[in-house]
């Protein structure tokens, strides 16, 4: 489960968070909807504790994470899964080499071991193993998404982070990652946060949606809760998004930016 209680966030003077509380039930998907600049992707950023919160409390499974030194979120990080926009494959790495990438970052198994799980991860997705030897240029959109995802779940984690997964791919691979996220959900149980700005992406595979706005969580509720809302922002939010009027090919997600630095934060 996962927990985020009265958090505030700001970056030099700009408050990204302002008093953010949810939780998330163990073994749901809950889509984290915003426009660019409404601090979903600083949630994800907070839970794998590359920030810390100015205040407030972010609970995985009991615990709280805010206050962590950094060799004790190392063992907690090892529990996620992690999907970036665009999948941030290794340009110069065999997708092989990339889905093992994780492991042999652990140094916990043997390379029969690595080769053997890496061949069960590229199966897990709906790949053939032959796409191990081939490079990511080689592959399609759709197919390096598949392989991100392989790469993310690996080492077994029990909670899987979506970072805008489905930005820039066309419907029909779009409609196989989701497909895959759902999959996921119902064969190995993971927890998932998925962030998002498209909203037809996330009711694929939503049971729950959370909806920021400036800093603010301004919805918290189901889909059927979201569509009947009163609330002006947010269905103009969905007649533009469900409209088509939202572009979905965006830049580079803030998060993969942020990567060893921090970065101009959501």
């Amino acid at each position: 489960m996962i927990e985020f209680e009265d958090v505030h966030f700001s970056y030099r003077d700009q408050k990204i968070l302002q008093g953010v509380s949810f939780t998330i039930p163990q073994g749901e998907t809950v889509a984290v909807l915003g426009a660019s600049g409404s601090g979903k992707t600083t949630i994800l950023r907070l839970l794998l504790g590359l920030m810390k919160p100015d205040s407030g409390r972010i609970l995985v499974d009991d615990i709280d994470i805010a206050p962590m030194r950094e060799n004790a979120l190392i063992n907690i990080r090892r529990t996620m899964g992690v999907v970036f926009q665009f999948g941030a494959l290794f340009d110069s790495l065999t997708v092989g080499n990339n889905v093992a990438f994780p492991l042999r970052e652990l140094r916990t198994m043997t390379e029969e071991q690595i080769i053997d799980r890496v061949t069960e991860a590229i199966q897990q997705v709906g790949l053939d193993p032959h796409v191990l030897d081939q490079m990511p240029s080689e592959l399609s959109g759709g197919m390096n998404r598949r392989v991100a995802v392989a790469r993310a779940i690996v080492g077994y984690p029990k909670i899987m982070l979506y970072d805008e997964p489905t930005t820039g791919l066309d419907p029909m691979a779009c409609e196989v990652v989701c497909d895959l996220v759902n999959e996921l959900k119902d064969d190995i149980g993971v927890t998932s946060v998925f962030v998002t700005h498209q909203l037809a992406a996330a009711f694929r595979v939503a049971s729950h949606f959370i909806m920021m706005r400036d800093g603010q969580l301004i919805f918290d509720g189901t889909a059927s809760a979201m569509r009947k809302t009163e609330d002006p922002y947010i269905a103009q939010f969905i007649r533009w998004e469900l409209g088509g009027l939202i572009d979905g090919t965006g830049e580079k997600s803030d998060m993969e930016r942020s990567q060893g630095r921090v970065a101009r934060t959501e």
